[in-house]
């Protein structure tokens, strides 16, 4: 996140990925509450990162798009 983004509502703050953690502490819902929006919405989209050794998933991330 650029600096100058860090001074606007986090409402508009919607570029880059983001971690459930990173959503919780910024927007105060829950983990369920989160994953529940984002297949509600057509503006959330879901992506997995996987550990390069495994190939296991590892994180899951989100990003609003227009």
């Amino acid at each position: 996140m650029q600096d100058e983004d860090k001074n606007k509502p986090v409402a508009e703050r919607r570029e880059g990925k983001f971690s459930v953690i990173r959503i919780m502490k910024d927007v105060a819902l829950t983990e369920d509450e989160i994953i529940q929006a984002s297949f509600r919405s057509s503006k959330i989209r879901r992506f997995v990162t996987k550990d390069s050794d495994t190939n296991i998933a590892n994180d899951l991330l989100f990003q609003y798009v227009d």
